[in-house]
């Protein structure tokens, strides 16, 4: 998390990034009348319960599923990555799964692809690297999608 403040007229100010992500960590999910969105501590609502299925935040998206299409919110329940994925998993190291007719790649939060998919599985980015299996083997990428452990 950054900590990034802001001083002005003698009071501190935490930035709207920081805001974002102490919100995140608030937030729970809640479901009415088949719906999901999300609640504070304080049950208030903080995105209005508009998604057929939802995700915990993480890294400051979540991801939503509406119509059978996946995309991503962030905390103030904007819609920030279109519904167009036919699946979806969280962000991990500034990464996260999606999956185009039956093959999964990888996006950053500027909702660019930058792992094009042709991957039949794949775990969750950790420590800058992700198992992912395509024909059958499993072997591990880097953030670029390069090969780097068990390639063959």
């Amino acid at each position: 998390m950054h900590k990034t403040k802001i001083k002005k007229n003698n009071s501190l100010f935490l930035s709207d990034y920081l805001k974002q992500y102490v919100e995140e960590d608030t937030l729970h999910k809640f479901e009415q009348n088949g719906k999901f969105g999300f609640m504070n501590q304080k049950n208030e609502i903080k995105v209005e319960p508009v998604y057929d299925e939802i995700y915990e935040f993480r890294e400051g998206f979540a991801w939503l599923r509406v119509k059978g299409k996946y995309g991503y919110i962030d905390t103030l329940g904007k819609i920030v990555i279109p519904l167009k994925f036919d699946n979806a998993a969280s962000f991990s190291e500034g990464l996260a799964g999606v999956w185009v007719e039956d093959k999964l790649g990888f996006i950053n939060k500027k909702r660019n692809i930058v792992i094009p998919p042709k991957y039949q599985d794949a775990l969750a980015f950790e420590n800058g690297y992700s198992k992912v299996k395509e024909k059958n083997k499993w072997y591990y990428i880097d953030k670029k999608g390069n090969c780097v452990i068990d390639c063959e």
